[in-house]
C-alpha cells in the first residue's frame, strides 16, 4: 500500500511565512545565547544541546531505579520498540520547545526536526510512516497550530518517509495531561486517541511528539496505532524529561495485541 503523499508545504506554513517576513524587518538572534549567528539556535547551541544521562533505559530513555530497572517499561506491556530523542528537557532545548509550543515559532520544528532526522537516519528497515501526536481542537485554536506537525513533517521529509497528519485523532477533554495527577494522566490517555485502520494497517510507524515525560501520551498513541493494525511502532521526540519516580508507578493496563 503506498504512503499518503506528503504535503509540499509544511503544516503551519502561514506561521512560517510570517516569521520569514519578520526576519526581513527585525534581526533575530539565537534564543538561548543571544548570538546573531543563528536563529532560532546558533550552531554552537545546536551542537551543545543537553545530552541524556548515560544511565538510562535503552528503550524509553527514562531514568532507572536503584536496581537498574526502568519503572515505566517493567510495569506493563510496552507497545513501542524504542524511543529516539535529541536530548534532555532542560536548558536550550527546553527553551526552544517552549517557544515552538507557546510563541508560535513553527520554524523551530523544522530546524530541530532536521537534527532529529540525523539520529534516525540509520533506520534502513523501512519504509516508515511518520505520524504526529494530535492535540485537542481547543489547544489547536489557542496556539494556532499543532506544534508537533511541522516537526514530524520535516522528519519525514529528511528521511524520505511518508507523513500522515490525519491517521490519528484526539478525543476526550481538552485538559492537558501534565495538569493531571500521574495515575489520572495514564488512565485518561488510554481513551484519548482514535487511530484509522485504513491508514495504518500493515504500516511501520514512527510516532512523533515534542516531549516524553511520564510516557502516558506516547504509550497511549502507540497502543492506538497498534490496535489499528500497525505492525511496528517506534517513537521520536525532541526531549526526554527526567522524572523522579514516585512510590506509585504507572498503573498496569490491559495488554494490546497488534
Amino acid at each position: 500500500m503506498p504512503h499518503p503523499r506528503r504535503p509540499l508545504l509544511p503544516p503551519a506554513w502561514g506561521h512560517l511565512a510570517l516569521q520569514r517576513g519578520l526576519r526581513l524587518l527585525v534581526d533575530c538572534d539565537c534564543l538561548h545565547c543571544g548570538s546573531p549567528e543563528g536563529d532560532p539556535l546558533c550552531p554552537a547551541c545546536l551542537a551543545a544541546l543537553p545530552r541524556l544521562p548515560r544511565r538510562r533505559c535503552p528503550r524509553c530513555l527514562g531514568s532507572l531505579d536503584r536496581k537498574g530497572a526502568c519503572p515505566l517499561c517493567t510495569q506493563q506491556e510496552v507497545p513501542i520498540e524504542a524511543v529516539t530523542a535529541l536530548g534532555q528537557y532542560t536548558g536550550s532545548l527546553r527553551q526552544a520547545i517552549r517557544a515552538m509550543k507557546y510563541r508560535g515559532r513553527a520554524d523551530i520544528g523544522l530546524v530541530l526536526g532536521s537534527e532529529l532526522a540525523k539520529l534516525l537516519a540509520p533506520l534502513e528497515d523501512g519504509p516508515w510512516l511518520v505520524v504526529p501526536v494530535p492535540i485537542h481542537g481547543t489547544r489547536r485554536a489557542e496556539r494556532g497550530y499543532n506544534q508537533v506537525e511541522p516537526l514530524a513533517w520535516q522528519l519525514a521529509r529528511q528521511l524520505g518517509h511518508g507523513y500522515d497528519g490525519r491517521a490519528v485523532r484526539r478525543l476526550g477533554r481538552s485538559q492537558p495531561f501534565y495538569q493531571q495527577g500521574r495515575t489520572e494522566r495514564w488512565l485518561d490517555a488510554q481513551s484519548a486517541f482514535h487511530a484509522r485502520a485504513d491508514r495504518l494497517a500493515g504500516r511501520s510507524v514512527i510516532v512523533v511528539d515534542d516531549i516524553l515525560t511520564s510516557g502516558a501520551t506516547l504509550w497511549a498513541m502507540a497502543r492506538a496505532v497498534r490496535a489499528a493494525g500497525a505492525c511496528r511502532v517506534r517513537g521520536a521526540v525532541l526531549a526526554r524529561a527526567t522524572m523522579q519516580h514516585a512510590p506509585s508507578e504507572p498503573p498496569r493496563l490491559p495488554s494490546c495485541s497488534p
